[in-house]
């Protein structure tokens, strides 16, 4: 899946692939969704592309996945070092397909947490939400930033050397996908074998 998604993409296998994958942010409703009810949200990119390019180098690129929730796209992505993918149909095949997830309270970084893979949780300056949502700032495996700076220099550093707290990555993962061992198959089987 992982190749599928990069070929897809358009992205070789020797260049790093990065998830900005960001949850809605409630402070900034969509000014039709006030009027029909629904629950939708702008997305604002907190993020100076031509930074993160300088930042992550020509090696990197950088996936831009505002949630499913925000309406709008991301214009300013170029196609190349900047790939706009909010509406790839499936987030987990960008998790799968990630080197790093940048996010902020999204419950997407207990999914990431399965693939072992580095993290970095960016709680914006200013931003009342506790980062990670409702998971604890100190139980994500990976730094918790505040600043733009700040996240480009952790994915950095995460893309030169790939470390994760894996204590706190096993922990996340006890805790909210306990099931998660590896063998949700064979418990199927027996299951239906059972019925």
């Amino acid at each position: 899946m992982r190749h599928r998604v990069r070929q897809r993409l358009g992205v070789p296998d020797e260049r790093k692939l990065v998830l900005y994958a960001p949850t809605h942010r409630s402070d900034q409703p969509h000014r039709r969704s006030q009027r029909s009810g629904l629950d939708r949200y702008r997305f604002e990119l907190e993020l100076d592309l031509t930074e993160a390019r300088k930042a992550l180098g020509d090696d990197t690129v950088l996936m831009l996945r505002p949630h499913p929730k925000s309406v709008d796209g991301v214009p300013e992505a170029d196609g190349a070092a900047a790939v706009d993918v909010s509406r790839w149909p499936d987030v987990r095949e960008l998790l799968l397909a990630a080197d790093v997830l940048v996010t902020d309270r999204s419950s997407l970084l207990i999914d990431f947490a399965l693939t072992g893979r580095p993290m970095v949780c960016w709680g914006r300056e200013g931003d009342n939400h506790q980062p990670g949502g409702y998971v604890e700032a100190a139980a994500i495996p990976g730094p918790v930033v505040r600043t733009a700076e700040e996240m480009l220099d952790a994915v950095v550093n995460a893309l030169r050397a790939p470390k994760v707290d894996e204590e706190a990555r096993r922990s996340l993962v006890r805790t909210w996908c306990p099931d998660a061992d590896g063998q949700a198959a064979v418990r199927a089987l027996d299951a239906l074998l059972e019925a």
